[in-house]
């Protein structure tokens, strides 16, 4: 089991500040079964006021990628020069190119044949402000196995320029939609997980605005209603980053 992969990640930028949510599991898959290998893995982080989140492949010991290294030397590398998201989202990309490049001839000896072309095998989301702090940022970066499934197409960054509110998530998502559609089970187990996340919440974020707090609660009542319905891929506690807009910091917790 070299391949471990992870869901789910979600990015929401609103008024009031942008966050990052991800659960903590890290599966493998054996005969089309997921095995849940390992908890409190930690899928997002921060380069000083730009957030970094994946969701896909974790770790992967034939081409020397771990999670566990690379957003940690990301971050101790520090801040592009200008310190804007989009820089930090086109460094993620040149070092995905880097890692993943060597790979591509494993495509074609079927090294990744869970994945159909066109899927993607790594994403990242960055999000964050430039310095005026007027508006949130959020760039997708990935990469995939390509349409003629004999390599790798790697994205440049995207930029999700839609009105605020505005979510990107990637990973499971089928139940939290469900909730989302107000179709039960799912609806009622999306409430209450978010009702009970929501004073950890406003305590760990006090001196937000009450709006985001709102919204913080919200994607962990999502994340959480995978994690009932759908825990050998998804994990139960949630790690959220987070910049609020009026205090121009970023904020870290767990719920």
């Amino acid at each position: 089991m070299a391949i471990r992969r992870g869901t789910s990640l979600i990015c929401l930028a609103t008024e009031e500040g942008v966050f990052l949510a991800a659960d903590d599991l890290v599966y493998a898959e054996h005969e089309g079964q997921a095995i849940p290998l390992q908890r409190d893995f930690r899928k997002v982080g921060a380069i000083n006021t730009t957030l970094i989140g994946t969701a896909g492949l974790m770790i992967d010991t034939d081409i020397k990628y771990d999670v566990n290294d690379w957003i940690p030397a990301l971050v101790n590398e520090g801040a592009t020069p200008d310190g804007l998201p989009s820089s930090v989202a086109d460094k993620i990309y040149r070092k995905l190119e880097e890692i993943f490049k060597p790979a591509e001839p494993l495509v074609l000896q079927g090294f990744w044949k869970g994945y159909k072309p066109g899927d993607r095998i790594v994403n990242y989301a960055v999000a964050g402000y430039t310095k005026n702090f007027k508006r949130p940022y959020i760039f997708e970066v990935g990469v995939e196995i390509n349409r003629c499934n004999d390599g790798l197409t790697f994205v440049e960054p995207i930029h999700h320029q839609k009105p605020l509110p505005h979510r990107v998530w990637f990973g499971e998502d089928h139940h939290f939609e469900r909730a989302e559609d107000g179709l039960e089970p799912e609806y009622a187990i999306w409430r209450s997980s978010t009702d009970a996340a929501y004073p950890d919440v406003v305590h760990a974020f006090p001196n937000s605005a009450q709006r985001l707090q709102e919204a913080v609660a919200c994607e962990v009542g999502c994340i959480k209603v995978e994690a009932h319905f759908n825990a050998q891929k998804v994990g139960s506690k949630v790690n959220v980053v987070l910049v609020d807009r009026n205090s121009r910091s970023v904020l870290s917790a767990s719920f």
